[in-house]
C-alpha cells in the first residue's frame, strides 16, 4: 500500500512569520545600501544586515578593516606624488638657474667686448703717446740746435758791441750826446776814440731808470780795447773806480759799469751765474766773447757755463 506524504497544513501564525521574514529581507538590503552610499570602486566587503525574528529592531554591523594591498597602493601613490613634486621643483630651479646663467653669460660677453674695445683704444693711445714722445724729443733737439744757431748769430752781432750801465739819462738826449759820452769815457781811459769808430749808439729799454747804453763799434778790436782799458782803470783805482764824475756829468757820483753786450739768453745765464757764485763762494764770474765763466778762487781752473744744467752739476759735486 502506497504511503502518501502529506504536508502539514500551515497555520495562520506560521504564514504571518514567513511574510514578515520576506519583508525584512526585502527591506534590509536597500536600507544598508542607502546608509553606505559607497562608490562602485569601494573594495570593502558588503555585509547585509539581518534581523532575527525573535530579536528587537537593533541592527548589528560587522567592523570594517582595510586590506594590506590598499596601504601599499596609497603609499606608492604618495611616493609618486612626492617624486613628481620634487621633479617639478628641480626642473623649475634648473630653468631659473639656466636663465640666470644665460643672463650672466650675456653680461660677461658685453663686458668682455667693452674691455677689448678699451684695450684696443688704450693700445692705440699708447702708440700715439710713444710717437708724440719721439716727435717731441726730435723737436726739442731741433729747437736746441736752432737756439744755438740764433745765439751764435746774436753773439756775432754783439761781438763789436759793449754796454755802459748806470749813466743818468738827460731829458732831451740824442745819439750825438751818447757818442760824446763814449768819446769822453775813452779819453778818461786813455783811449783814442773817434766818431768814425762808432757804428751805432743807443739806449735799450729796461726797468731801470738809467737805461743801459749800447755802443756798436766798427771792429771787435776797438770794443775789446775799450773793455780792457776799463778793467785796468778800476784795478789801478780801487778806491775811486770809474764813475759819472769822470765823464763830467753833474749831480751825485755814480759808479759806471762797462762790459761786452750779451745776447738775451747769455745775459740771463750770466745773471744766474753771478747769483750762484755768490751763494756757493765762487770768487770770479765773468764773460768773454759772449761766454760765461766761473772760477772758485785765484789759480783754480775756470769753468764754462753753457746752461743752467751746468750749474746744477757743479752744485752736486
Amino acid at each position: 500500500m502506497e504511503l502518501v506524504r502529506t504536508t502539514p497544513q500551515s497555520t495562520p501564525r506560521d504564514r504571518c512569520d514567513e511574510i514578515r521574514k520576506e519583508m525584512q529581507h526585502l527591506y534590509a538590503v536597500p536600507r544598508q545600501s542607502a546608509a553606505r552610499k559607497k562608490d562602485d570602486n569601494d573594495s570593502e566587503p558588503y555585509f547585509p544586515i539581518t534581523q532575527d525574528s525573535d530579536s528587537s529592531s537593533t541592527v548589528s554591523v560587522r567592523s570594517k578593516r582595510k586590506r594590506s594591498n590598499d596601504y601599499t597602493d596609497e603609499l606608492n601613490l604618495f611616493k609618486k606624488e612626492i617624486k613628481d613634486m620634487f621633479t617639478s621643483f628641480q626642473k623649475d630651479q634648473e630653468d631659473k638657474i639656466t636663465t640666470f646663467l644665460n643672463v650672466i653669460k650675456e653680461q660677461n660677453s658685453a663686458v668682455q667686448k667693452s674691455i677689448d674695445f678699451l684695450s684696443e683704444k688704450y693700445d692705440g693711445l699708447i702708440n700715439k703717446l710713444d710717437k708724440l714722445e719721439s716727435e717731441k724729443k726730435a723737436n726739442m733737439q731741433y729747437i736746441q740746435l736752432l737756439e744755438k744757431k740764433v745765439e751764435k748769430l746774436e753773439r756775432n752781432h754783439c761781438s763789436t758791441s759793449l754796454e755802459i750801465r748806470n749813466v743818468p739819462k738827460k731829458t732831451y738826449e740824442t745819439k750825438e750826446n751818447l757818442s760824446d759820452i763814449v768819446i769822453t769815457s775813452g779819453q778818461q781811459l786813455k783811449l783814442d776814440i773817434n766818431r768814425s769808430d762808432i757804428k751805432d749808439v743807443y739806449r735799450i729799454n729796461t726797468k731801470s731808470a738809467n737805461k743801459p747804453i749800447i755802443v756798436d763799434f766798427i771792429s771787435v778790436l776797438t770794443r775789446d780795447r775799450f773793455i780792457d782799458a776799463f778793467k785796468k782803470y778800476n784795478n789801478s783805482h780801487k778806491n775811486d773806480k770809474f764813475n759819472t764824475k769822470n765823464i763830467q756829468i753833474d749831480g751825485p757820483s755814480h759808479l759806471i759799469y762797462i762790459s761786452e753786450s750779451l745776447p738775451s739768453r747769455t745775459r740771463y745765464l750770466f745773471l744766474i751765474s753771478r747769483k750762484f757764485a755768490k751763494v756757493n763762494n765762487y770768487i770770479f764770474c765773468w764773460t768773454s766773447h759772449g761766454k760765461v765763466y766761473l772760477r772758485k778762487k785765484e789759480g783754480a781752473s775756470l769753468i764754462r757755463i753753457e746752461s743752467e744744467a751746468d750749474l746744477e752739476k757743479i752744485k752736486e759735486k
